[in-house]
């Protein structure tokens, strides 16, 4: 503000505010905008400049209205596709508003990003993150395409929310059901759809709705509940794996590794990923139900239908789960002004305004009560004080006219009853209580004739508009189509390519998909990168034994005598069920990789060491010679990612009880034929230990250091 001057207009928005007392909730719904329900209503718009009014209350201003007001302010058309309103009442002279039909064909600059303009996937990451650490999006799924639909299913979604903000119902609606038919078990767009179409009085498919509603949460309920008990399962067996873990590294003396029985900020286990865990949270939801919501929906089918007992039992039903909600006792008091409980509705009114004082429904509900009851000056200051904190309100205009006129305060009543309509324009009451003033009052059978009159049309097109209402297809989902909805936690991986691995948790009978299958027993030969893990394959294949090898890499400067590698151990992560087919074979995997091994197949492991300092000099002499860069990590910090990948993949390899072998690539130089021995004894195999000794070429050990700092160590 401070580069600003006296011709600058400055504006300063909000969409929502915070509630910061017994209002906030005590727990946030389990979807991406659950943090909206923190919002309270109302936001902020305060205007000045040289054409704003000064010390003018704008009333009725919404969140869709601010864009046409900045085009105007800049002289600019309003598109006629754009669903807000220009606040004209807060210039000092109206302005003259121009329109186009729409600004998505004009060109031009947009702001957009140029095309082809990208962003790196770490901005990206970063970015992505921090959304869901605050709370506004779910943790954003590997596959883009998956991604990308939650993305615009939960900008549909904000859109409707807006439109039914800015009381367009009738554009929301089509939205929520296409959400609701697409997302069977996101209850929360049925609810939306539902609130639509009470606002709309369309009872007949509200009514469709909500048993479809209570049909899917019933058969949905059933699911989730099957699938906790495979989670309860699933749990047991991971927390004995923890336990595993945890004996294991208490046993450890070097503690300078990342730990792998990871704990919460609380120091209980960790047993789920961020994925299973939003899972687990959802199938808890759903396995609970929510018959109440559907309790407090039915009564408002009832009272719209006029049967008011039914509505009043329904609502009750709902009270264990929703009496600490305004909205229920603003839903309770108008059933009990349709019973004529007066008495009973101004409680009810009263307690809604206990729990928030800033209700306008129950406000407005409250001046509803009070001109039944006579009260009139009560019920002209509660429509009033409704008025001030939600003038877009019609109901609110229209029982603030009834109280002027039982009042005899004709004009004021005019004025209101006038804005009621202007606000709803099918609102046949308003133009039956204009002609009722206008023929008793006013003396002014015309005018009196032209409201009465738009009355009696309004209710003939309300009454047409019913018969001829679309009925809409809720179509009931079958359980296998919400079984789909609802993924066992059992096949959270459905790669068929990647079976249960040394990095996760041993199986059970429940998860086992090879107990009756012979395992492959596979030579593997692991260590970290550059640490002798090609030195020790050239000696078992000049042993004979059969080597799982493409020959894709060849040999080079930095390998002379060849990798003796195979292309699919890159792959590993995602794709781990080729190592069934090297059943006696000798297959070369390097330490970071040892977590995707899968369990069914033993191994008998030859684990390489060597100074780590020695590795990362051997590492970066390598990839010089390949014209590549180092990471940015230095040479401390790649220490500590080394010594924990070696500490990772022997505990894993330990644990699943396979039997290791370690040797120092520095005494394997030395002494070739002492390894040649101990390999042979290790896998109780006769080889031929002088050709193994002879593959030893000690000319290779380029990077050699006076003294250990960390070793590759199992």
């Amino acid at each position: 503000l401070e580069f600003t001057d006296e011709d600058t207009t400055v504006m300063l928005i909000s969409d929502h505010g915070f509630h910061p007392d017994h209002l906030r909730p005590m727990n946030i719904p389990n979807e991406p905008a659950g943090p909206a329900k923190e919002h309270r209503d109302y936001g902020i718009f305060v205007a000045t400049g040289p054409t704003i009014k000064p010390r003018h209350t704008v009333q009725g201003a919404n969140l869709l209205d601010i864009t046409p007001t900045i085009l105007t302010c800049y002289g600019l058309p309003i598109g006629e596709d754009m669903d807000g309103r220009v606040l004209e009442d807060i210039f000092i002279q109206k302005p003259e508003i121009e329109t186009i039909k729409s600004w998505e064909s004009i060109k031009g600059d947009t702001g957009e990003h140029p095309p082809g303009f990208t962003i790196s996937a770490e901005e990206s990451k970063a970015a992505l993150d921090q959304l869901v650490a605050l709370g506004y999006i779910d943790p954003v799924e590997d596959d883009s395409k998956i991604a990308v639909a939650n993305c615009v299913r939960e900008l549909e979604f904000n859109l409707s929310r807006a439109y039914m903000d800015a009381e367009l119902h009738g554009e929301a609606a089509p939205r929520l059901h296409e959400l609701y038919r697409t997302y069977p078990l996101e209850f929360r767009f049925g609810i939306q759809l539902a609130a639509c179409l009470r606002v709309l009085n369309d009872e007949v498919n509200l009514k469709s709705l909500l048993k479809d509603m209570a049909d899917r949460w019933h058969t949905s309920s059933e699911i989730a509940k099957s699938r906790l008990d495979e989670i309860t399962k699933v749990t047991e067996e991971r927390q004995t794996y923890w336990e595993e873990l945890k004996t294991l590294e208490e046993k450890e003396t070097d503690q300078e590794f990342t730990r792998m029985a990871k704990v919460d900020s609380k120091g209980k286990p960790i047993l789920f990923d961020e994925s299973e865990q939003a899972l687990i949270k959802k199938l808890r939801s759903i396995a609970q139900g929510n018959p109440e919501s559907l309790h407090f929906l039915a009564s408002t089918v009832a009272a719209g239908e006029g049967d008011f007992e039914a509505a009043l039992e329904y609502i009750e039903r709902a009270r264990s789960t929703h009496a600490h909600e305004s909205a229920f006792y603003y839903h309770l008091g108008n059933i009990y002004i349709s019973l004529n409980r007066l008495d009973e509705a101004e409680a009810s009114m009263l307690e809604g305004l206990s729990i928030d004082e800033s209700n306008p429904k129950c406000l407005m509900g409250l001046s509803r009560c009070y001109v039944e009851m006579g009260h009139y000056e009560k019920a002209l200051k509660a429509s009033q004080k409704s008025i001030d904190l939600q003038f877009h309100f019609a109901l609110a205009h229209y029982y603030c006219g009834l109280a002027h006129q039982r009042l005899g305060n004709f004009e004021p009543a005019i004025t209101a009853l006038e804005k009621a309509i202007d606000q709803n324009p099918n609102f046949e009451e308003a133009h039956t209580a204009l002609a009722e003033i206008s023929r008793e009052f006013l003396n002014n059978d015309e005018r009196a004739r032209e409201h009465q009159t738009a009355a009696n049309t309004l209710a003939a097109e309300n009454l047409r508009h019913k018969e001829m209402a679309t009925v809409i297809d809720f179509t009931p989902k079958t359980r296998e189509e919400l079984s789909e909805h609802l993924p066992s936690i059992l096949d959270m991986n459905n790669n068929p390519e990647f079976e249960l691995a040394l990095g996760q948790a041993k199986p059970t009978p429940l998860t086992t998909k090879h107990k009756d299958e012979e395992r492959p027993q596979v030579i593997l030969v692991s260590g970290l990168p550059r640490s002798g893990t090609s030195m020790m394959m050239q000696m078992l294949a000049a042993a004979g034994l059969p080597i799982c090898t493409d020959g894709e890499r060849i040999p080079d400067e930095n390998n002379p005598k060849g990798y003796y590698e195979v292309n699919q151990a890159k792959a590993l992560p995602t794709h781990n069920i080729w190592l069934h087919d090297c059943g006696g074979q000798v297959v070369k995997v390097v330490a970071p990789l040892i977590r995707f091994l899968p369990q069914a197949v033993d191994y008998k492991v030859i684990y390489m060491q060597r100074p780590i300092s020695e590795i990362i000099r051997s590492q970066s002499r390598m990839l010089e010679r390949l014209g590549q860069k180092m990471t940015d990590l230095n040479d401390e910090q790649m220490g500590k990612v080394m010594h924990d990948d070696v500490h990772t993949s022997v505990s894993l390899l330990s644990i699943h009880k396979n039997p290791i072998l370690p040797l120092s690539y520095a005494d394997v130089i030395s002494n070739p034929q002492e390894a040649a021995a101990a390999i042979n004894e290790f896998l109780d195999v006769q080889l031929d230990e002088r050709a193994m000794a002879q593959a030893v070429d000690p000319s290779l050990y380029r990077e050699k250091s006076s003294c250990d700092s960390g070793s590759g160590k199992p």
